[in-house]
């Protein structure tokens, strides 16, 4: 596909093509987020299809259903044949927090605790 080419795919590039949402009911506000940011592009995502299974986007991506939106922490690695870009003018932030017992001493927690703070510094 000729977007499979871009670096950056500009969100006004997706205006005619079938879309691979997740579903709705997973979370209402962040997909109501989602797509304010195509109407404030001007335009209405063409969603032909809401799964809760990302495996079963994946799966209609490589079919060539449509373009399948989500997240990239989401999936590590991709099955050949499929790519993923960036989408310029979908600057969504999502804030992530950690959350544990105060008394907590666990060796493991600091760890986790170490590795995402150098992470969230990069």
């Amino acid at each position: 596909h000729p977007l499979a080419q871009k670096k950056t795919v500009a969100i006004t590039d997706l205006k005619d093509h079938p879309l691979i949402f997740f579903d709705k009911a997973l979370n209402p506000q962040l997909y109501n987020r989602c797509v304010g940011f195509f109407k404030d592009a001007g335009f209405s995502p063409k969603i032909v299809m809401e799964t809760n299974q990302v495996q079963t986007g994946i799966r209609m991506a490589a079919d060539g259903t449509g373009f399948f939106f989500l997240a990239n922490y989401v999936v590590a690695t991709l099955p050949a044949g499929l790519v993923a870009k960036k989408i310029s003018g979908f600057d969504n932030k999502i804030t992530m927090v950690a959350v544990w017992h105060e008394n907590n001493k666990s060796k493991t927690l600091k760890t986790y605790l170490i590795e995402m703070r150098k992470l969230l510094k990069s």
